[in-house]
């Protein structure tokens, strides 16, 4: 296991209905190698976050006037160096209760366009499964997150991020299987981001 020069703080978003589904563990794994870090986990699929409605209270960047539990979330983004997301794909993106919650960190971004907060040097990863295989499946998942990070003053680390295709074939899950046992996979993941944090 590696071990941090700093104390790094991840913020752990889970978008999948099973807390033991193929992304899920794909995350845990991740996080179970991640010697050192501080890390909090939340789980979507448990939390009452509701969609934007696009009133642009936020645009003054001090809060947003729906009541739920994304203030949790909000603090969390906020104060973490690494954002890690993991869910199946639905229709080729997110699942929509994880996008809901995406949406609404239009909050984040209305802070950064005036000054009050700042991602800068913060890092992205996600975990993502699907049960079928097709070109490009995964790609509209990367610009949501990519486009989110991004508005954070952020960075997706796209050349980091694990897509597992054809779960609902043999071949698939047996290679599903395989990566979970892969250490070096997840460990050379986990240098990369560690190195981004202490240069």
């Amino acid at each position: 296991m590696l071990r941090s020069k700093k104390i790094i703080r991840i913020c752990s978003i889970y978008g999948s209905p099973h807390k033991d589904g193929s992304s899920s563990r794909l995350h845990d794994r991740f996080l179970s190698l991640c010697s050192g870090f501080h890390h909090e986990r939340f789980y979507i699929c448990d939390m009452k976050i509701l969609p934007c409605t696009g009133c642009l209270q936020c645009s003054a960047g001090f809060s947003c006037p729906v009541s739920d539990d994304m203030n949790q979330l909000y603090s969390a983004i906020t104060s973490a160096d690494l954002v890690s997301f993991s869910f199946p794909l639905y229709f080729s993106s997110l699942p929509g209760s994880m996008k809901n919650a995406v949406d609404r960190c239009n909050l984040l971004w209305q802070r950064k366009r005036l000054g009050l907060y700042s991602g800068d040097r913060q890092q992205g990863i996600f975990f993502c499964t699907a049960g079928s295989e097709y070109h490009d499946m995964f790609s509209p998942s990367v610009s949501v997150l990519s486009h989110f990070m991004n508005s954070i003053g952020g960075k997706l680390r796209k050349d980091l991020c694990l897509t597992v295709p054809g779960m609902d074939t043999e071949a698939g899950k047996k290679y599903f299987e395989t990566l979970l046992l892969d250490r070096v996979s997840f460990l050379s993941r986990i240098d990369a981001l560690q190195n981004a944090f202490i240069k």
